[in-house]
């Protein structure tokens, strides 16, 4: 099995309209970010996201969050 590594920034951004920032710290990360986004956030978001990284080559991953089945109570 191949060692994987997971590379992070070390800022943590948070504030009003800070999305809108995202572009200018994605430049910092290198020539291509990906974003993993949940795709009800996107749906809300998207339009401000897209903006945001209007001039830098940024790709969104859409993800499904889906919740694992219930299991029955076998309590008495």
């Amino acid at each position: 099995m191949a060692v994987k590594v997971v590379e992070s920034p070390s800022k943590y951004v948070q504030g009003p309209n800070a999305v809108m920032e995202l572009g200018k710290y994605a430049k910092i990360l290198g020539e291509k970010t990906m974003a993993v986004v949940d795709v009800r956030v996107m749906s809300l978001m998207e339009q401000r996201l897209r903006e945001a990284v209007d001039d830098t080559e940024f790709f969104f991953l859409k993800y499904l969050t889906v919740s694992a089945p219930k299991k029955k109570s076998t309590a008495l």
